[in-house]
């Protein structure tokens, strides 16, 4: 099966130039390539096995990031596949070996269908008596967002936070007419399901960073009760700087010379409290901002690591980072008061499930070093952040919200 066979009036002219993304548990492509005499550059996106069983919430994503597009939020499109049907060597395999096809979620094989959005390939699941067994993989092909990610600056100057937090109000205002049913679902990362982290602290070996985690688990258990009175919608859900897409514009003139052009990766995405939003962004920020803390000597070893850009400035204090993510959010966006008085275990709940399934993935996965990447930082940022009390952390971003008023 070749994956370019899959995709609607994709007459390539030349070879694919294609390199692998760093990636979480999907596997993430770069293609680039002359089309129809125009060259042009995408994301193939490779889904698990538990996400290709799940076609309703691939679904719910392409239709996401068209809405978010339509609204005028610039994020990756998704592009039409071919019609599926059966090349010879598929269909000579599954009759010569169908106990070596894993069955979909239906039970049946799939029969050829109609152009979509969703294409599909067969993957080595593994081997067992009598031969290899395979797996039917979901694909998706987007076009390719052009800028510098967030995670690729070092050091990003205060008010670049401030930019990044109107952008996640932005998203918002475009989500509340937003709706699919996929998206309500038991999603492992909701803040909501923080309590499901005790299952998994066995993946960490520190009994010390054990008892900081369960410790944000228990405080979560006794604010719980906040879902009740606070707004809900579809959520990004993973508002992070590997998924902020930066232009520089020299124009701008508050110390800042990047903005905001666009969002990526919507696999998060699910029907949860608005604030879980906000609280997963200031956890990202922080995180962010610890790295770029580091003493010298470890910054230039994260540089190397990540391909970072070269620090151009002091980096920001972690706190007033994540304080300045929320005043920019807050300019935009009005909170209601159970929202305000949630956030900040919501936010320690955040970096403590970071941290936790990031430690679990990486005892499945040590190859894969991208998996530490917040998770390492994040437990950083979660000792930092229960280091601030919360009425000085509240009279902090309260303060943020009255520096909004003079800007």
């Amino acid at each position: 099966m070749c994956i370019r066979d899959r995709y609607e009036d994709q007459d390539w002219e030349e070879e694919l130039n294609t390199f692998e993304l760093d990636s979480y548990d999907d596997r993430n492509f770069h293609i680039r390539g002359m089309k129809d005499g125009v060259e042009g550059t995408f994301t193939l996106k490779v889904h698990n096995g538990v996400e290709s069983d799940n076609k309703p919430i691939l679904d719910a994503q392409n239709k996401m990031l068209e809405h978010l597009n339509a609204a005028g939020i610039t994020c990756p499109q998704p592009m039409w596949a071919l019609a599926q049907e059966e090349d010879e060597y598929d269909q000579e395999l599954y009759e010569d070996h169908p106990d070596r096809y894993q069955q979909h979620s239906q039970g049946q094989r799939r029969d050829p269908v109609a152009p979509s959005q969703i294409g599909w390939t067969d993957l080595v699941l593994g081997s067992a008596r009598g031969g290899t067994m395979f797996k039917k993989h979901a694909v998706r092909l987007l076009s390719w967002v052009e800028g510098t990610p967030m995670s690729k600056l070092h050091n990003p100057p205060l008010m670049l936070y401030h930019a990044v937090g109107q952008h996640l109000a932005k998203t918002h205002e475009a989500l509340e007419s937003f709706d699919h049913h996929a998206a309500h679902r038991r999603h492992s990362w909701d803040l909501l399901n923080t309590a499901s982290l005790r299952g998994f602290l066995y993946a960490i070996d520190s009994m010390e960073q054990q008892e900081v985690v369960e410790g944000v688990i228990n405080k979560f258990v006794s604010i719980s009760g906040f879902q009740k009175n606070v707004p809900w919608q579809v959520l990004h859900a993973d508002f992070n700087d590997a998924n902020m897409v930066l232009e520089e514009d020299d124009a701008i003139r508050n110390g800042n010379s990047w903005r905001v052009s666009g969002i990526l990766d919507v696999g998060d995405m699910v029907y949860s409290c608005r604030v879980n939003d906000l609280a997963i962004g200031m956890a990202y920020m922080l995180i962010s901002a610890v790295s770029a803390s580091k003493p010298k000597e470890e910054q230039e070893e994260e540089v190397r690591r990540r391909g970072q850009q070269l620090p151009p400035s002091k980096p920001v204090d972690p706190i007033e980072a994540a304080a300045t993510f929320y005043g920019g959010y807050a300019s935009k966006m009005q909170l209601l008061i159970p929202e305000k008085e949630a956030l900040h275990t919501l936010v320690a709940c955040r970096l403590a499930i970071s941290f936790t399934y990031g430690m679990y993935s990486y005892s499945q996965d040590p190859t894969n070093e991208y998996l530490l990447q917040h998770a390492t930082p994040a437990y950083e940022a979660l000792c930092l952040w229960l280091s601030v009390p919360e009425d000085e952390m509240m009279q902090r971003m309260a303060n943020k919200m009255v520096a909004n008023a003079y800007r």
